[in-house]
This record gives structure tokens, C-alpha cells and sequence, in this order.
């Protein structure tokens, strides 16, 4: 076994990995922020400046579709809808209470006024 002084704590290792982690990021953002700015200035001197902010909001969109935020919490499931059981509300309801979701067909404009529930 090895002796206390040997072994690592989880804390120290997680930290050791996240700076490195952290360090690599920073590698890839200065290589790309050079290009980024290069591209967008050479959009915009060629009078494109719409083709430049479309440029930029991809790249903002690309960066959403990565982020994960884990230590944020997770958002709000949505409420399940009740299913749909095929019947819909009655809209007409004849003299002897009888309801239905659509007119009948032998029904005239004016029997659809008469009978329209309001």
C-alpha cells in the first residue's frame, strides 16, 4: 500500500486536469482569434458588413450548439400535454341538448346560427 504522503487526492488530480484542460482552450482560442478577425476585417474592407455580422452570429450559433453548461441546472422539462382523445369541444347543440363538434350535413346556414353554441 502506499503510504498517505504518496497518494493523491481526487481534488488535486481534478484540479491538475482542469488547468490543463483550461490551458488547452486558451491554445485554441489564440489560434483561432487571429483567422476570425482576419476573415471578418477582409468582409467588411470589401464593404460586406452583413455578410460579416452573418459570419458572426453563425460562429455564436456553432458555440451554443457545444455549450453545455453542468453546473448550471438543466431547464424545465415541459408540462405533459394531456393526449388528444380525438373529440373536440361540441360547437352546436341542437333544442333537445343534444351536442355535436361540427354542423350535420343536412343542416342549412340557418340552422348552423340557430344551433351555434355561443
Amino acid at each position: 500500500m502506499a503510504n498517505k504522503n504518496e497518494e493523491r487526492d481526487w481534488s488535486e488530480i481534478i484540479a491538475e486536469v482542469r488547468t490543463k484542460a483550461k490551458s488547452e482552450v486558451e491554445e485554441a482560442i489564440d489560434d483561432i482569434r487571429p483567422k476570425v478577425k482576419e476573415l471578418v476585417e477582409k468582409v467588411r474592407a470589401a464593404n460586406f458588413h452583413a455578410e460579416a455580422e452573418e459570419f458572426l452570429v453563425k460562429l455564436r450559433k456553432m458555440a451554443d450548439e457545444f455549450s453545455k453548461s453542468e453546473d448550471a441546472p438543466s431547464k424545465p422539462k415541459a408540462s405533459k400535454a394531456k393526449k388528444n382523445t380525438g373529440k373536440r369541444p361540441a360547437l352546436y347543440r341542437t333544442p333537445e341538448g343534444k351536442e355535436y363538434s361540427r354542423a350535420l350535413k343536412d343542416w342549412s346556414d340557418k340552422h348552423k346560427a340557430n344551433y351555434r353554441i355561443k
